[in-house]
């Protein structure tokens, strides 16, 4: 990944939640992408969205949700915001779907919410493509337990983005 300005949200560490769960962070897990796309309507569509790219429509936090991250420009200045809502469950499988407008593509990394290097922590990490003409969405199942860190790495351009992690199915 190529140096470029960012925003980068960074969700605050969940070291306590993993204590209490007892999690081990000692495990490399291997992620096993599956991707798919499926669409999704929207009755707003944004202005700056280029007209092959899908409407932006942010689904808030459905049933399942794992963690989320979102951006938005609101009056020239990023606002971010960051949930954890539950936790990963070893060997279930989880899905990571995001959307951006009003650039080229939004960065993300999803992390064990655990102390430690970057390279320790990371679990899965891709590409959001704001001029997508679906919604972007890939399932994966590793052997982790415990809480996530969501973080989004926007183009200067974006005016906004979410990321959801949720339970599959």
């Amino acid at each position: 990944m190529q140096t470029k300005p960012s925003i980068v949200l960074i969700a605050a560490s969940i070291a306590a939640v993993l204590a209490a769960a007892g999690c081990d962070s000692t495990s490399e897990p291997e992620p096993s992408p599956t991707a798919s796309e499926s669409s999704s309507p929207s009755a707003s569509p944004s202005p700056s969205s280029s007209p092959s790219a899908a409407p932006y429509d942010d689904p808030g936090e459905p049933e399942g949700s794992i963690a989320r991250a979102e951006i938005a420009m609101v009056d020239g200045a990023p606002q971010m915001s960051i949930t954890a809502l539950g936790a990963i469950v070893s060997g279930q499988p989880f899905v990571v779907e995001g959307q951006c407008t009003g650039g080229d593509e939004v960065d993300f990394r999803v992390d064990r919410a655990i102390e430690g290097e970057p390279e320790e922590r990371l679990l899965v990490e891709g590409t959001i493509d704001c001029d997508a003409p679906a919604l972007q969405s890939s399932s994966y199942s590793l052997p982790y337990d415990g809480a996530v860190q969501v973080s989004l790495m926007a183009d200067p351009d974006v005016t906004a983005a979410w990321l959801l992690v949720r339970a599959s199915g």
